[in-house]
């Protein structure tokens, strides 16, 4: 077998022992068969714990799903084993089938994967920015949310993560539109809302949002990022309404002025023939 393989008895003493065993971990086949493995240095001591109490249980009859021990070297390196193993006869005695597969590659796949986690933990936590993740649906639940959106909403996050996403929006339509949008493209950019916070009051945010599909092309969720432009809106509707108000002041202005000029070509006009005869008598 690719993966080495061993048969202990009910009290863990090696009775079979495949040369890929010695092939991994140094140890030769005579250094092991007929010894306790709790008496031997191949696995560390929390291993040997973890394998003594899963091979009672199995010899009581009971499931055991796979597990994770520590494989020593015999020149000190720990190798990571997934532990398969299975309650058997041999020789026509109860004993215990053991086989150890490789997960170094996994293992590190993990630690990956949970630096990754950790960094994104780290960025989405402390951001200004809203980040959520949430259900499909109409309706949706909310799955993740970071203190940025959790403040902006003027909830806690246990409340928070308890809400329906629509609960959120001011207009029902605007989250319909948005879903339907979503399940169209698998994104929306700059999407500008008015949005609900606990207490009624209403902001203004630009919701960006992907879905995140399964390998089978299913949708799974909603990632987004919501950033409250509330601030930038009012700005925003407060230098429109002086562009207004400025607009109006000069019209107005204007149109005085259309009355002065009409007012003065009219008295020029009275005044012109007056004139015009005085410079002919003279």
């Amino acid at each position: 077998m690719v993966d080495p393989v061993v048969i202990v008895d009910g009290k863990g003493k090696f009775l079979e022992i495949t040369d890929k065993v010695e092939e991994i971990t140094g140890f030769k086949k005579e250094e092991l068969l007929g010894k306790n493995f709790l008496r031997s240095k191949i696995v560390t001591a929390k291993s040997k714990a973890i394998l003594m109490k899963n091979l009672a249980k199995r010899m009581m009859g009971m499931d055991v799903a796979p597990y994770e021990v520590e494989v020593l070297t015999k020149d000190g390196r720990k190798i990571p084993y997934e532990i398969n193993a299975a309650k058997m006869e041999y020789k026509g005695k109860p004993a215990d089938m053991v086989v150890f597969r490789d997960i170094t590659k996994r293992k590190k796949a993990e630690e990956v994967l949970r630096v990754s986690e950790e960094k994104y933990r780290t960025l989405t936590e402390n951001i200004n920015v809203g980040i959520y993740r949430n259900t499909l649906g109409p309706k949706g639940k909310f799955i993740e949310a970071n203190p940025a959106i959790v403040k902006m909403f003027a909830y806690d996050k246990e409340e928070f993560l308890k809400l329906n996403v629509s609960d959120l929006y001011q207009n029902p339509e605007d989250r319909k539109k948005l879903n339907e949008k979503m399940l169209k493209d698998g994104f929306v950019r700059n999407e500008k809302l008015r949005l609900k916070k606990k207490d009624g009051t209403s902001i203004w945010g630009s919701v960006m949002a992907v879905v995140v599909r399964d390998e089978k092309g299913k949708v799974k969720y909603y990632d987004g990022m919501i950033d409250d432009m509330t601030k930038r809106k009012e700005t925003e509707e407060k230098l429109k309404k002086s562009y207004e108000e400025t607009k109006r002041a000069l019209e107005r202005e204007r149109k005085a002025l259309d009355r002065e000029r009409d007012f003065i070509l009219k008295t020029a006009h009275y005044f012109r023939n007056p004139i015009l005869i005085a410079r002919g008598i003279s």
